[in-house]
């Protein structure tokens, strides 16, 4: 095992299934068997002596291969990783999976905003962001990864709301679900790129649902002065 450590200093939540793909990111690594080839939405937790690992949407369990250190108080919040699959003799035991981390993002997860049919959500913002990527993860959790533009120092005033119908969401197999994702902005600078991922609990969308369905996301987007639009499929099983 690498004699390092993973420090983690800020709250950040997961969501969590290890999903082996082709991930895409700058990485140090010129060997191609060391790049990475999955990412887990997990939430962080500690055994009884101490040692972290993460605790994925399937309850299946994670050990970083480099030992990872975080306050107590960071027990709970959830983190989205990507890095490589450890296998054979290096394999941590007691855990499902074991993973060298590469890269750890903060999420953070918003609560559904539902509006009745005659209620406007222009109040949550109309503010721009760049899509890069939208999944589902542990039948439970929507995934956006987006960048948006602000000052230096006043990042962590921005908002971002997923409103639904509140009659669309009560109907039963609906073949389409659409919902907005709004940026609320406050009055700062729009010079300095951030990169984030949002997290949305739509469990009880998905349990409305005995077939697949589609996901319609509008947003507004760096560059169009028109709505876009984001579709996801749903698969139910």
């Amino acid at each position: 095992m690498n004699a390092k450590n993973i420090f983690i200093g800020i709250p950040l939540f997961f969501l969590g299934i290890v999903v082996f793909s082709s991930c895409s990111g700058n990485w140090l690594q010129d060997d191609e068997d060391n790049l990475p080839n999955a990412f887990s939405f997990g939430q962080l937790q500690k055994t009884e002596s101490g040692v972290a690992y993460f605790l994925q949407d399937d309850a299946t369990t994670m050990a970083p291969l480099d030992a990872i250190v975080a306050a107590d108080s960071l027990v709970g919040h959830r983190y989205y990783l990507e890095g490589r699959i450890i296998t054979g003799a290096e394999k941590i035991a007691g855990y499902d999976y074991t993973m060298r981390i590469d890269l750890v993002m903060s999420v953070t997860e918003h609560p559904i905003i539902y509006l009745d049919d005659n209620q406007s959500s222009d109040k949550y913002g109309n503010g721009h962001i760049l899509f890069s990527n939208a999944f589902v993860t542990g039948r439970k959790y929507l995934n956006l990864f987006y960048d948006f533009y602000t000052g230096e120092t006043t990042s962590m005033l921005h908002d971002f709301h997923l409103t639904f119908s509140a009659s669309q969401n009560k109907r039963i197999d609906a073949d389409i679900i659409y919902a907005e994702f709004h940026h609320q902005t406050p009055n700062d600078a729009k010079d300095v790129p951030h990169s984030a991922i949002a997290s949305y609990d739509i469990s009880e969308i998905i349990a409305a649902h005995t077939k697949d369905f589609k996901l319609v996301v509008s947003y507004r987007e760096h560059g169009y002065n028109t709505p876009l639009i984001k579709e996801l499929v749903i698969k139910v099983d």
